[in-house]
């Protein structure tokens, strides 16, 4: 029953609707569901609990009139699900943009991610050639080149967009295109943002006939089926004999290049009739025809949808802005000059890469605006993702130049520029070893270790620095199976304590352990020179190698293993084995024989060890002395003739001596009380700690010259 209104019949049937309508039959919706190529059917199977098992698209979903049949047990049974109990959703969906096709892109003179090949309706581009290889990687071509090396990879993308974002809600997403240069692509893209623009269909005729070319064009493409330009537009124009218009024609350049051409506009005759008021005062407008060849007006699709009247009563305006000013608003600055570091893994073929400022800085946006697209140089790329940070083994050996594209909501760069970890700059990154290449940093079953020479073999060379033979006090320290002579005795004191290996002391500097059977002393491995020289050599371990990075750790490190001498290493340097003069059966007879010193006097100790201080005897030219034991403060002549320590075999003994008073000479030790035999060679310095390694009763005088 109506209610009694001011509305006219027509304005009330409007606002009251109570017909059914089936959606779709007019606006943006239109065509109903089920008459669109784009429409399809998807199965949301869930078990009773409502927890989700898998989804299909419906293959058994039929549109009879303006019903929707489904077929649920064919459904399900198509998916082997033949018995049991489920809960199944049905959601009826339409393809607004992308798809499923897969298309193939490369690289043509410096331009990337042009389609190769792929559905010509779905590119507008022919297909090319490609093959594949045993991993199903596509290449260009027909078969594989006779220098694989010439070879050109193609990447693989799928016609979709991406979803960059998602807001808080989850109710808006925001969508990016992928890296694939198309117009069709690109169009497919505007369409889902660029508002829709009625053009009556009897313009199309006009956009072509008022333009001499495109004019031209269209007689070719309908008289002549021969003709190149014919064979590129009929196939997409699905041309048929008195059926295919120039309309078609102008309608199809219109979307593939017209609109993207700025001299290109359509006819400034809007091809149709014109709207107007049906009274001055009314709010009811009207389509009128006023061309000689009837339009088709208004069409059903745009039942529904919105007509804008521009400047519709407008006697004067104030312009305001729709938002209020973000007074904390900063534009984007621009993408600053970068820089690629290349750091190479070893000696393999893999190289790390980073971005860095031209000031040193690392440059980690960290945000989703901002993408980085990498070439590696060899054909293969990492596409676009926020890392600022890529890792890429090569197949082959060659010389390489990375690349790295990077993109933020305003600005994009292409960055060439590569550096080393020290800021050479470099043509390529190369990963070919070098001809004279040192072998890989390796292990050792004694990497943490500090290494002695037990005196059995020729003297092993020190160090990388000092081509002189090594003395019974040379030590090394053991690193990724490199040996590293220790310089110093403070250095070695340094390495101990880093190690763990130095015992506590008082105030004092007196040892707070000092068990007389030596068990705090650190645990050095004695060894023959012929095991020393398999050793490596790398640089020498230094008071600067401990403020350079250089861990004492087993593990740590490969690549900075330190400078030398102020010569800096890229990459660090290290020396191949020193060659032998005994043949590893010399060794092994060596071994075994009798001539070890530290397997001759067997025995579990303790062991003595007696410094005697050297006499003053005026007669001789003879000073006084002091000696102490490490850890100990000095004596000297005139308050003992010696002192000694009782330790336990295999310990490390250190001790040092020096002159009694001013003006007097520190000589060295020496094996017998006339100091005809000298202890070692070279002698140390006077304060200088010496070691031994401790395997029988020993003695040891020191010799002081007077300075009178």
């Amino acid at each position: 029953m109506r209610i009694e209104t001011p509305l006219s019949n027509n304005d009330y049937r409007e606002l009251k609707k109570e017909t059914k309508e089936v959606l779709g039959l007019g606006g943006h919706l239109s065509p109903p569901f089920g008459q669109s190529t784009l429409d399809y059917v998807e199965v949301h199977l869930l078990n009773t609990d409502g927890n989700f098992i898998e989804k299909f698209n419906s293959e058994h979903t039929t549109f009879e009139d303006d019903k929707i049949i489904l077929n649920i047990g064919q459904d399900l049974r198509d998916r082997d699900f033949n018995r049991g109990e489920f809960q199944v959703r049905y959601h009826f969906i339409r393809k607004v943009a992308g798809g499923d096709e897969i298309v193939l892109t490369k690289t043509v003179d410096g331009v990337p991610n042009l389609i190769h090949s792929g559905n010509p309706e779905l590119t507008g581009v022919p297909m090319g050639e490609f093959y594949t290889d045993e991993e199903g990687n596509p290449f260009v071509g027909q078969g594989p080149p006779a220098n694989f090396l010439d070879a050109q990879p193609l990447d693989v993308k799928e016609w979709k967009f991406k979803i960059d974002e998602i807001s808080p809600s989850r109710t808006e997403i925001r969508i990016v295109p992928q890296l694939i240069k198309n117009t069709n692509y690109i169009k497919e893209f505007r369409d889902l943002i660029e508002p829709k623009r009625y053009i009556p269909e009897t313009s199309w005729d006009e956009y072509v006939n008022g333009d001499t070319g495109l004019r031209g064009a269209w007689i070719t493409i309908r008289d002549k089926p021969d003709d190149p330009l014919s064979k590129w537009w009929r196939p997409r124009l699905q041309f048929q004999d008195n059926v295919t218009t120039a309309g078609d024609f102008g309608k199809l350049h219109w979307n593939l290049f017209g609109k993207d051409e700025p001299n290109r506009n359509l006819p400034t005759q809007d091809g149709g009739g014109q709207i107007s008021w049906t009274g001055p005062d009314s709010s009811r407008i009207e389509f009128n025809v006023r061309r000689e060849v009837e339009d088709e007006g208004f069409k059903e699709t745009m039942k529904g949808d919105k007509i804008t009247v521009e400047k519709a009563y407008v006697i004067g305006y104030e312009t305001r802005p729709d938002v209020q000013e973000n007074s904390d608003y900063q534009s984007e600055d621009p993408i600053p000059d970068l820089y690629i570091q290349a750091t190479r893994v070893g000696l393999t073929k893999q190289y790390n890469y980073s971005m860095y400022t031209m000031d040193g800085e690392v440059y980690d946006p960290n945000s989703q605006g901002v993408q980085f697209y990498w070439e590696f140089g060899c054909g293969h790329k990492q596409e676009a993702s926020p890392e600022p940070n890529a890792s890429h083994n090569y197949d082959t050996e060659g010389a390489y130049t990375p690349s790295v594209y990077v993109f933020t909501p305003n600005f994009q760069k292409e960055i060439t520029e590569v550096r080393t970890p020290n800021g050479r700059v470099l043509e390529s990154v190369v990963t070919t070893p070098p001809a004279d290449a040192p072998p890989s940093v390796g292990q050792s079953q004694l990497d943490g270790k500090i290494i002695k020479w037990n005196g059995n073999g020729e003297t092993p060379r020190k160090s990388l620095t000092n081509n002189t033979a090594a003395g019974l006090g040379s030590r090394w320290y053991i690193q990724n199976g490199y040996r590293r002579h220790i310089t110093t005795a403070d250095n070695v004191l340094l390495l101990r304590n880093a190690l763990g290996q130095v015992p506590a002391v008082d105030e004092n500097g007196n040892i707070i352990n000092d068990n007389a059977d030596g068990s705090w002393l650190p645990q050095d491995v004695f060894l023959p020179s012929t095991m020393i020289n398999q050793f490596p050599i790398g640089p020498n371990l230094t008071a600067r190698s401990f403020t350079q990075g250089i861990s004492t750790a087993v593990s740590l490190p490969t690549e900075d293993m330190g400078s030398e001498d102020g010569q800096v290493y890229d990459p660090p340097v290290f020396l191949g084995n020193i060659e032998q003069q005994e043949e590893e059966d010399e060794f092994e007879q060596e071994t075994d024989s009798g001539d070890d010193d530290t397997n001759n006097d067997s025995g579990s100790g303790p062991f003595t060890v007696t410094l005697v201080n050297s006499p003053i005897a005026t007669s001789q030219n003879l000073a006084g002395s002091e000696v102490a034991f490490l850890g100990a403060p000095y004596i000297n002549t005139n308050a003992q003739n010696s002192v000694e320590r009782n330790l336990n075999t295999g310990q490390i003994v250190s001790f040092k001596a020096k002159g009694m008073g001013g003006g007097n000479f520190f000589i060295g030790f020496f094996n017998d009380e006339n100091f005809t035999t000298p202890s070692f060679s070279p002698q140390p310095n006077a304060d200088e700690m010496v070691d031994i390694f401790l395997d029988s009763d020993t003695t040891f005088y020191v010799k002081v010259e007077s300075g009178m």
